[in-house]
C-alpha cells in the first residue's frame, strides 16, 4: 500500500509540473506576439525617418528631371512658405474719393387733418378726404405700391370748462385748471415714393394732393436707391484705394524704398446725404429741385515696404526677393504678359541654398485672370536662372 501511494504522489507531481510548463510557454508566446507589431512599427518608422528628404513639398515632382526646384535642393534651408511678414517695415496711409451724384428717388408726405364733435365723426371725415386724395394721386398715374400710410391718429381736443376768462399765469388759478373734451381730431398722412426722373415730379404730387383736400405737407426729400448707392460706393472705394496707393508710393519713394505688399485694409462707411425741402404750405405750382449730392469714401491701408535703410542688417532673403521682383517686372511686358498692379506678382516660397544663393518660387496673375508660375535663382545678388511657364526668361 505504501509503494502504491508513493507512485500515485509522484504521478500527481509530474502532472502538476507539466501544467505549469505549458502555462509558462503560453505566456512567453503571447508576450512575443504582443511585442512583434511594436518592433515592426518601430522598424518601419526608423526606415521612414532614414529615407525622408530634408525638405519636402506637397507637389509630386520628379527632382531628377528638374533638380533646381526649391524642394529638391539637398542642402536648402527653408526660410518661409509663405514668408513671415512680422518683421517687415510697414507704411500706413489713407485715401479718399469724392463724387457728386443726382438722387434717383424722392418721397413726398402729404396729410389730412379733420375735426368733429365725436371721434367717429372726425375719423369718418378724415377717411373720406384721404380717399379723395388717394384717388387724385392715382389719376396722376401713381399706383398703390408707390403709396403707404405713414401715420394715423385720433385724439381728443380739450378746452376750459369755466366761462370766466383766465389769465395766462403759472400755475393757473384752480378755477382755470378744470378742462373738458370739446371735440376730436383725426390726422393721417400718406407717403409717395417715386423715381426722380419719372413722369411725375415732387411738385405735381404736392399740388395734386392739396387740390384734392390735403391740408398738411410734411416735406419732401430726395435720396439714392440701394442699387445706385452700391454703384457709387464701388466706384468711390476703387478711387480711394488708388489715392491711398499714390500716397504710399510717394512716401516710400521719399524714404528710398518701395511698396512690396499689403498688410491690412480698412474701408470706412460711405454716408449718403438726404436732400430735404419743405415747400410753402398750400402753394400752387410747387417746384422742388433735388440738386446734386456730394458723397465721400475713405480707406486706410497699411502697406509693406522694402529696400533702403529698412533692410540693412535684415535677412538676405528680403534683398533676394527685391532683386527677383525687379527682374520679373522688367521682363513681363516683353513676354506679352500684362498685370493690373505690381501686387499681382507674389512670392510663394524662398529657400537659402548657401550664404549667397537663394531660390524662389513665384506666381503672376495677368489682366485676363490667367496664372503663371515660375522659378528664379539668385547668386551674389544676380539672377542666374529665371523660368516662367517652363520657358527661360533670360
Amino acid at each position: 500500500m505504501s509503494d502504491g501511494k508513493t507512485t500515485q504522489t509522484k504521478n500527481q507531481r509530474v502532472l502538476l509540473a507539466g501544467i505549469l510548463a505549458a502555462g509558462l510557454l503560453a505566456a512567453v508566446f503571447a508576450t512575443g506576439q504582443l511585442m512583434a507589431p511594436q518592433s515592426a512599427t518601430a522598424q518601419d518608422n526608423g526606415n521612414q525617418t532614414s529615407t525622408q528628404p530634408p525638405v519636402t513639398s506637397a507637389d509630386d515632382v520628379d527632382c531628377a528631371t528638374d533638380p533646381s526646384l526649391v524642394h529638391c535642393a539637398e542642402d536648402a534651408e527653408l526660410i518661409s512658405a509663405p514668408i513671415d511678414d512680422s518683421d517687415k517695415a510697414t507704411l500706413t496711409t489713407s485715401g479718399s474719393a469724392t463724387t457728386k451724384t443726382q438722387p434717383d428717388r424722392f418721397t413726398v408726405t402729404v396729410g389730412v387733418e379733420t375735426s368733429g364733435e365725436t371721434a367717429r365723426e372726425a375719423a369718418s371725415q378724415n377717411a373720406n378726404m384721404t380717399a379723395t386724395v388717394i384717388a387724385a394721386l392715382q389719376e396722376l398715374g401713381i399706383v398703390e405700391e408707390q403709396m403707404s400710410t405713414s401715420s394715423y391718429s385720433v385724439y381728443p381736443v380739450y378746452g376750459n370748462s369755466s366761462d370766466r376768462v383766465c389769465i395766462e399765469i403759472y400755475p393757473p388759478p384752480p378755477e382755470c385748471q378744470q378742462t373738458e373734451i370739446t371735440g376730436y381730431k383725426a390726422s393721417s398722412s400718406i407717403s409717395v415714393t417715386l423715381d426722380a426722373d419719372g413722369e411725375v415730379d415732387a411738385g405735381q404730387v404736392i399740388d395734386t394732393a392739396i387740390e384734392a383736400g390735403a391740408n398738411n405737407v410734411s416735406g419732401v426729400y430726395f435720396f439714392l436707391s440701394s442699387e445706385k448707392q452700391q454703384d457709387v460706393r464701388d466706384g468711390l472705394i476703387a478711387d480711394a484705394i488708388a489715392d491711398a496707393r499714390q500716397r504710399a508710393d510717394a512716401a516710400a519713394d521719399a524714404l528710398g524704398m518701395q511698396v512690396s505688399g499689403i498688410h491690412s485694409v480698412t474701408l470706412n462707411d460711405v454716408h449718403f446725404p438726404i436732400f430735404y425741402s419743405t415747400p410753402e404750405a398750400l402753394k400752387a405750382d410747387t417746384q422742388i429741385l433735388p440738386g446734386e449730392q456730394e458723397v465721400t469714401s475713405t480707406v486706410s491701408i497699411t502697406y509693406f515696404i522694402s529696400g533702403g535703410v529698412a533692410d540693412e542688417g535684415e535677412d538676405g532673403s528680403m534683398a533676394a526677393v527685391a532683386v527677383a521682383r525687379e527682374f520679373i517686372l522688367s521682363k513681363l511686358s516683353g513676354l506679352g504678359i500684362e498685370i493690373d498692379d505690381e501686387l499681382d506678382l507674389h512670392t510663394d516660397m524662398v529657400a537659402q541654398i548657401s550664404e549667397n544663393e537663394y531660390h524662389l518660387e513665384f506666381g503672376v496673375m495677368d489682366t485676363e485672370g490667367q496664372s503663371h508660375d515660375g522659378h528664379i535663382e539668385i547668386v551674389d545678388g544676380e539672377v542666374t536662372v529665371a523660368i516662367l511657364d517652363g520657358e527661360s526668361m533670360l
